[in-house]
């Protein structure tokens, strides 16, 4: 069950990479320097209006009113090389240049900044649903995942860039953001199972997955997203 589990939940990140990858492309972005900021201006989806939105130099995404550094998605790429690394070393199949070849592609700019929104368009659709991450679930969660993670080399790289209170900010932000999409999917599966209890297997995971890049694709297509990634 755990793999099956681990299994969908990589489906559905592909998946809704894809769905990232789809909106920026229909997205018509235009970048103009001026002084020590910089004026993204976004098309947004299915309206001929464009919103003019400004991001400092130093500034390379916006979410909403939640704007994102280099450092941040610097974090964000350590902090997933570090769990792929991890999986790697637990893995006993010895099928080291799959691992190899992900960590590779965790270089992506453009990867990062889809991972980045993947992570916040999920955290604000559970958030609109009602779901709550209880506080002290969280902390413990926060404290396995660095006990579990902290002898990797890329997790010492994402040390280096913060320090100690925005560190534990970020990482907490981080895990907070994977459990509410635990919790999504959760959440999903409780629904499938009450429509039709005969579902299981892959026949759930299929609808499991169908349900949530329709809430994906919604919670995407409402945010407003800017980028100025160099």
């Amino acid at each position: 069950m755990k793999r099956i589990n681990n299994i969908l939940i990589m489906l559905i990140s592909f998946l809704a990479t894809i769905l990232v990858v789809w909106y920026f492309v229909k997205g018509d972005v235009k970048e103009e320097r001026q002084n020590e900021e910089q004026q993204v201006t976004t098309e947004e989806s299915g309206d001929d209006k464009q919103q003019e939105v400004k991001l400092n130099k130093d500034e390379v995404l916006k979410i909403n009113e939640r704007t994102f550094k280099k450092q941040d998605i610097e974090f964000l790429r350590n902090i997933q090389k570090a769990q792929i690394d991890v999986a790697a070393k637990e893995d006993t199949s010895g099928d080291a240049s799959f691992y190899k070849q992900k960590i590779k592609d965790q270089d992506s700019e453009n990867l990062q900044l889809q991972n980045q929104v993947e992570l916040e368009a999920i955290a604000l659709l559970g958030k609109e649903k009602g779901y709550k991450i209880d506080k002290s679930d969280l902390k413990k969660e926060v404290a396995s995942f660095k006990k579990k993670h902290q002898s990797s080399e890329y997790y010492k790289e994402a040390e280096k860039l913060f320090e100690e209170e925005q560190l534990y900010q970020s990482l907490e932000k981080y895990v907070h953001d994977q459990m509410m999409r635990d919790r999504v999917i959760e959440e999903i599966k409780k629904i499938k199972k009450a429509d039709n209890p005969k579902l299981k297997g892959q026949e759930l995971d299929f609808e499991v997955r169908q349900y949530f890049d329709d809430l994906y694709k919604d919670a995407v297509n409402d945010l407003t997203i800017s980028t100025n990634y160099k």
